[in-house]
């Protein structure tokens, strides 16, 4: 594994983290409050940091997987197969969820969806620009 790659991990990571927080944490916590089901004890208060850390680093170490296999090198390829391993993530494992207990309902599974599509997405680019970076790669 070559620095370009370790910083690349870095990076989604990062960026994986922060927009976990902004919108899951902040501007849609309201929205998940309203339409979560909630069982006494089911949420911990605090969270276990170290926990979302090491779920946020797997996650980039998963795409800068899925990125070095796919040569992917341009901002728009990375954005593309960023969202759609994402969402398709993000779908798998909330219909999962869906299909056992009752947890979340259709409008969290939407939500999921979309946000998690989109920080897919966005961590998609930057890897994709990364990765490109010094080469003259065609869009």
């Amino acid at each position: 594994m070559n620095s370009k790659i370790l910083i690349g991990i870095v990076l989604a990571f990062l960026i994986s983290f922060l927009c976990g927080w902004l919108i899951f944490g902040y501007l849609l916590v309201d929205f998940y409050n309203q339409y979560s089901n909630d069982f006494i004890g089911l949420k911990k208060d605090p969270m276990v940091m170290w926990s979302m850390v090491v779920s946020n680093l797997a996650y980039a170490l998963m795409l800068a997987y899925v990125f070095q296999i796919a040569a992917v090198k341009t901002v728009a390829k990375g954005a593309m197969v960023g969202m759609i391993v994402t969402v398709l993530i993000s779908l798998s494992y909330d219909m999962f969820i869906f299909s056992q207990m009752n947890l979340i309902g259709y409008r969290i599974m939407a939500a999921n969806t979309v946000a998690n599509g989109a920080i897919g997405g966005l961590i998609g680019a930057v890897l994709g620009w990364w990765s490109g970076r010094g080469e003259f790669a065609a869009a």
